[in-house]
């Protein structure tokens, strides 16, 4: 099976087959958030008076999430006159949720816990004085801390226009097991079309294509809420030329099947 590579009918349908293919209904998104929303009580026990709140921040509330990624991200944000330091903070909660018998991943600002099939990203931060949604996060691969706002990433993206072609680079990314953070990703498709027409997502996702074999390598990304957390250097320059070469690949394919391909395949 063959099919134009571009903006055909076939093309168009093939890419929202698959899309469908990896969407997840709204009682199986509702299913995960319950079973995130398990954790709270032992989040709240850890955090004891300090807990701001618990805020969704990642694929689930971008409306970015797709099948064979299941996880959840949730953002405890904690007031900014907590004296103890988000190193301390970091590393406190993975020892506690080890305690409590999660098996706890600790990953770049996040700690990854598996619970009933579920991996839930936990990120523990401090609110900036003076402010709502601008946070503190600790970043364990540099040993440092950087400002972000999730709740900007989360109207930016949501806003974007280019959800469907998220979506596809990430079912992609995801068949290819690539090294690809979310925002990463996310923003890379919003500034690889940032001169493109909406609706055309074949055109728009080979475009994409076009960019990360060609200028990702060396692009410089950063944290639309914070220009001096330079995302592109959350990942080593091996993993991002793997990223183009494949990108590289997928530009010169013959068909979509080759691409991009449906769970029961």
């Amino acid at each position: 099976m063959t099919m134009d590579i571009r903006n055909t009918q076939r093309a168009i349908v093939y890419l929202h087959r698959v899309l469908r293919d990896y969407r997840f209904t709204e009682s199986e998104s509702t299913g995960i958030r319950s079973v995130a929303k398990e954790l709270y009580p032992a989040i709240r026990e850890w955090a004891k008076p300090y807990l701001v709140r618990i805020q969704p921040s990642g694929s689930f509330a971008k409306k970015t999430n797709v099948k064979g990624n299941t996880d959840i991200d949730l953002l405890l944000s904690l007031p900014s006159h907590l004296d103890n330091s988000l190193r301390d903070i970091y590393f406190g909660l993975s020892g506690y949720l080890t305690w409590r018998g999660f098996t706890v991943q600790e990953q770049n600002v996040s700690l990854g816990v598996k619970y009933k099939g579920l991996k839930i990203d936990l990120v523990p931060a401090k609110r900036q004085p003076n402010t709502t949604y601008d946070h503190s996060i600790y970043k364990r691969k540099t040993d440092s801390r950087t400002k972000t706002n999730v709740h900007r990433h989360i109207l930016l993206i949501r806003n974007s226009n280019r959800l469907k072609e998220i979506r596809v680079l990430k079912i992609w990314r995801n068949l290819r097991k690539l090294e690809f953070p979310s925002l990463l990703l996310e923003l890379s498709v919003i500034k690889a079309l940032r001169n493109c027409q909406a609706g055309r997502l074949p055109h728009n996702v080979m475009k994409v294509f076009e960019y990360l074999s060609t200028d990702f390598p060396k692009a410089r990304i950063v944290d639309p809420s914070n220009t001096a957390n330079v995302l592109s250097n959350d990942i080593t320059e091996d993993e991002r030329n793997r990223v183009s070469q494949n990108a590289y690949e997928s530009l010169y394919a013959t068909s979509w099947i080759h691409i991009v391909w449906q769970r029961n395949e």
